[in-house]
């Protein structure tokens, strides 16, 4: 072979090898995320699980996974749901060029499929609503006892502050009210009266309204964003189920709720018990020094007898 031709095809070698061989000038840029999903108890592979990411969703293989391929760098999260099992998103971060295979286990849910909406209080003929606001230290701050007969048409309530003192009562019966204040009595119509009554009660109200929604919309038909658990319990005399959850509120703070559902007999799907535990990030909050309020209904299908004071 000729020296030039010689030169040539070694030059020719050169280059090809270090333009293009090695691939060394195009590093990888994206990547691949495998999602994994078991069940927490038996620790076995759930198949046919619903996985979501960035707006593109599959299911799990025989095996629990699902590949997601061409993954940019950022942050994702991940969302697992699967019939039977309370839902689950997790939070993920993609390294340029760097796969990653992420494990999530799910836990069976026994309410999925078994529980039933709430009923709302407003169809209960009769019972008696306590409300009590405790203060961070402990401290009672007030009560509120509220009576309910013969589907609203007779109505008592009284309000105690910290120290057990009445602070004020108010009567409905019929089409007639009255209000006694520091001892001073008015005499008015049944809907200013009711009105008066759904003012004071309307913290507690509100929180049983919550409560009924959230374990309809995340109980019966479990959520992403809420954790909870249940248990069997007996609460102001009823065979109850125990539901605990909490609401996370951006820039504001969470709330954990514990009800107790009565879960057999005729007032079956009505909450006898509610305990909410508020905390807060702002210190500018109104409430900030209010966290825990307990509110009970009892004396379900009872005769109160109200009447108005003489």
């Amino acid at each position: 072979m000729k020296k030039g031709l010689v030169v040539l095809v070694l030059l020719v070698l050169i280059l090809s090898l270090g333009c293009g061989g090695g691939g060394s000038s195009n590093p990888k840029t994206k990547s691949i995320v495998m999602v994994k999903v078991m069940d927490e108890e038996s620790k076995t592979p759930l198949k046919d699980a619903s996985v979501e990411m960035n707006g593109i969703s599959g299911k799990t293989n025989s095996s629990g996974e699902l590949s997601f391929n061409d993954v940019e760098e950022g942050s994702y999260t991940i969302n697992i749901s699967k019939d039977g099992f309370a839902s689950k998103s997790q939070d993920i971060e993609v390294i340029k060029g760097k796969d990653q295979i992420v494990e999530i286990a799910l836990t069976k849910s026994s309410q999925t499929s078994t529980a039933e909406k709430l009923k709302d209080l407003k169809d209960l003929k009769s019972y008696m609503f306590t409300l009590k606001t405790i203060r961070a230290d402990g401290k009672l701050q007030s009560t509120i006892v509220a009576k309910v007969e013969d589907s609203g048409n007779k109505e008592q309530l009284i309000s105690k502050d910290e120290n057990g003192k009445v602070e004020e009562e108010i009567y409905v019966v019929g089409n007639k009210g009255v209000i006694i204040t520091s001892g001073s009595r008015s005499e008015l119509d049944a809907a200013t009266a009711r009105q008066y009554i759904e003012a004071v009660t309307a913290i507690g109200q509100n929180f049983f309204e919550g409560f009924k929604n959230n374990y309809n919309d995340y109980v019966v038909n479990p959520g992403l964003y809420t954790t909870w658990k249940t248990s069997n319990d007996t609460q102001n005399g009823y065979s109850t189920t125990k539901i605990e959850y909490t609401i996370h509120m951006t820039d504001v703070g969470e709330a954990v709720y514990t009800g107790w559902v009565i879960n057999k007999g005729d007032y079956k799907g009505y909450t006898t018990k509610l305990f909410i535990k508020t905390s807060g990030n702002s210190k500018d909050n109104e409430n900030s020094d209010v966290n825990t309020f307990e509110i009970n209904i009892t004396n379900i299908g009872d005769s109160f007898g109200i009447k108005l004071p003489e």
